[in-house]
């Protein structure tokens, strides 16, 4: 019926709580990069977006948010 995976609290705690930190982390990344206001560092946001909304898709599946209608 359950499997561990599901009753392994503080293991999806500090889970999600990691996802936080790399979130922030990779936000204040992007303030730096878009400070720069360099036209190279075009390639730097576009890989600081992408972090950021694959940590969110990441995030948002740990804490159970359903993609599906």
């Amino acid at each position: 019926m359950f499997n561990n995976e599901d009753f392994d609290i503080m293991g999806n705690i500090k889970l999600i709580e990691n996802y936080k930190t790399f979130m922030l982390s990779a936000v204040a990344d992007l303030f730096m990069t878009m400070s720069k206001e360099s036209k190279s560092n075009m390639d730097e946001i576009s890989d600081e977006l992408s972090e950021i909304i694959i940590l969110s898709y990441l995030l948002a599946k740990k804490l159970g948010i359903n993609f599906h209608p």
